[in-house]
């Protein structure tokens, strides 16, 4: 085994190797039922849309409190696609591995993003 090959087996052990106590369990299987609920599909669908308006609005030369509002509103849109990623890699848990590889990703490449606006 090469040295690279060790290091990734070991990187894949830390990040899915570990087992949690059942109570994890339970509180992911919950979060899971309410994340995968399509009501909050259709939820996140219509914030999806109210953020794309919100963009659409921007334009140059605006006044002070349009520019307020679009700000909060995006500042708002952010915290909910932060918080949707957030529950679907804690219910993803209960998931297969590959399904918490992709949430993870996601979830991080979230939060650079986010912190590099």
């Amino acid at each position: 085994m090469s040295k690279k090959e060790f290091l990734k087996n070991k990187c894949h052990q830390l990040l899915f190797g570990w087992e949690c106590c059942a109570c994890w369990y339970k509180f992911a299987h919950i979060i899971e039922l309410f994340i995968m609920d399509a009501f909050v599909d259709l939820f996140i669908t219509l914030c999806i849309v109210i953020n794309t308006l919100f963009m659409a609005m921007e334009q140059d030369g605006m006044d002070h409190q349009m520019e307020t509002t679009l700000k909060y509103g995006n500042y708002v849109s952010d915290a909910r696609a932060n918080s949707a990623q957030c529950f679907n890699a804690l219910a993803s848990t209960v998931s297969n591995a590959s399904m918490q590889y992709q949430q993870k990703h996601y979830l991080l490449v979230s939060v650079i993003a986010h912190f590099l606006e």
